[in-house]
Order: C-alpha cells, then structure tokens, then sequence
C-alpha cells in the first residue's frame, strides 16, 4: 500500500479542472478546465510554461497531447471539432469533425484517433490526409483507449468484445478469448506488457498477460479476481482506471474516491479521504506524483499529492 507525503495545491484555473495529460517525458503536465484555459505545467517547477483560450472562454471538457510533446488538443463539450496547437510554432488551427466524436487521443504518429457508434478513425494532422476509418467495430463501441506508448488502441463493445489494434494502421492484434457480460472498464500498462478488465456483472476484473512481436500478439489469463465489491466499493462506476502492473493500480470517479488497488493482497486503499470524487487524474510514476482537481477547495484548484 501506499502513504501520502504531502499535497500541493495551484490555483490558476477559475473553474473546475476536467481534464488532464502528462507528456511521455513526463515533464509536462496539461490541464484543461470549464473556464475555457489550456494550460501547461512545468512538473518540476510547477510554473506554467504554455498556456491557451481556445475557444474564446467555452468550457473545455478534454485535452490531451502528443507523445512529442509537440501537439497538444482541446474539445469543448459537443465535441463537434477539434482544436489543435502545435507548441513548437505556437499556430492552432480547428479540424472539423464527420459527427460527435468521443475523447480524441494522440497516436504514435501524431495522428488523432478517435471514435462514433461502431467506427475508429484516425486524423492526420501532418501529412493533410485527411480523415480515415480504420476499424469497424461489431456493434457500438463503449470504452476505447490507447496505450501509453501510443501504439496500440484497446476498444470494448457492445457485444463485450476486446480489440487490440495498432494505432498506426487499425489493422486488429488480437480479440481477448473471453466472453465477458458487462464491461465497466479496460485498462493497459504503460509498457504495453498488461492488460486489466473489469466486468460489473460478474462482479471480477482479470488481469492478462500481452506478449507482442511485429507478427503476433499472445494473451495468458494470469488472474481473475472475484467478488471485488468486497474488497472495493464502486469500482465498476469508476471513470478512471491507471493500471500500473500486473499487481496495482489507482482508480477514481465521480462515484469512486481516489483508491490504491493492490490485487496481489485483494485490498483497495482510499488515498485521502479529502480529495474528493474526481473523474480525472494523471500520474507520474517517475516522481511519484498524482495530479488531481481538487474538488473539496475551492474551483480551479489543482491539487499534486506526493507518495511513497
């Protein structure tokens, strides 16, 4: 389990925290909030280094940015476009959707990949090619995810099918050979090694083990934990979920509290009990930082809580 060192907090929003991104190098941190600021954060420092209004004061619902740290994005609520910054030249420009999209993320490229009903596309931003579905899904898709390495997208649907694809083509890795019956969330290691699933109706999250090369993607059940609910209140209402390994993870929700997950020991751990409910967070493992709005201070305020 873990202990809390101290928590910082940083008030430059004036309005909830509702997104955060943590470069690769995780030396940068991106926050976007309802009174329409993109920020960046020097993590060390903690002096912001870039900071953005998109869209003339609109409330920002999501943002993320690019594994080089070049592009960063920014969608208000409806999601009907997308702005896109480049932090080297500090040009943006707006690229306009087919329909509602769902939390448009970096590829490994510098692409954008996102998703609608039961279709993945992907934008290039680059290259001006425009915009290109690379997978059809059996049914609706309801969770989707890329790697932290950006290279491969993790997709449930409604059926509770699970697609690995890579990022780079959509071309499909591997479908986990598992029926599930309620999906409630998909998690993926950093180094792209593990893979957690929860199912809410069958009350377990499995844990699998990702074995890849450049031609085949090999998948071992290694544990499946039951009767969660035991050990760990409202997990499957969580909206974020960082597995870190095979062994641990942090999860929060505007349902769910901050908890530590240790499945090794079947425990679960709320961090701080002052924290509050919060569906956002990022973590840089490096430091040994969490990054969380707090919502228990006053609006705006940016909380970064140290841990051993």
């Amino acid at each position: 389990m873990i202990s809390i060192k101290n928590i910082i907090t940083l008030s430059k929003h004036t309005d909830l925290t509702e997104s955060l991104a943590l470069s690769h190098d995780e030396q940068v941190l991106m926050s976007a909030g309802r009174d329409g600021n993109l920020l960046c954060w020097d993590t060390i420092s903690h002096d912001i280094i870039h900071s953005w209004c998109p869209y003339n004061g609109f409330e920002l619902y999501h943002a993320d940015m690019s594994g080089n740290s070049r592009f960063a994005l920014a969608c208000f609520g409806q999601y009907k476009e997308i702005h896109v910054i480049d932090m080297t030249t500090k040009q943006s420009f707006f690229v306009p959707l087919l329909e509602h999209c769902t939390f448009p993320l970096f590829g490994v490229d510098n692409s954008i990949i996102s998703f609608t009903k039961n279709l993945v596309y992907k934008i290039d931003i680059t290259g001006h090619n425009g915009i290109n579905f690379i997978f059809r899904a059996d049914s609706r898709i309801n969770t989707f995810q890329i790697s932290r390495s950006r290279k491969n997208i993790i997709i449930s649907t409604r059926k509770n099918t699970i697609h690995l694809l890579d990022a780079l083509s959509g071309f499909p890795r591997a479908v986990i050979p598992k029926k599930y019956s309620k999906i409630a969330f998909i998690s993926v290691s950093d180094d792209d090694s593990w893979l957690v699933i929860g199912d809410k109706q069958a009350n377990c999250i499995d844990v699998w083990r990702l074995c890849m090369d450049k031609s085949q993607v090999l998948l071992t059940l290694v544990a499946s934990h039951s009767s969660v609910h035991k050990w760990c209140e409202n997990i499957f209402e969580c909206e974020y979920f960082n597995l870190v390994s095979q062994d641990n993870a942090y999860v929060c929700g505007t349902l769910t509290p901050l908890i530590y997950i240790d499945f090794t020991h079947q425990k679960a751990q709320v961090i701080d009990k002052e924290i509050g409910y919060v569906a956002s967070i990022a973590i840089n493992k490096n430091m040994k930082k969490i990054y969380i709005p707090l919502t228990s201070e006053s609006l705006g305020t940016l909380g970064i809580v140290s841990y051993t």
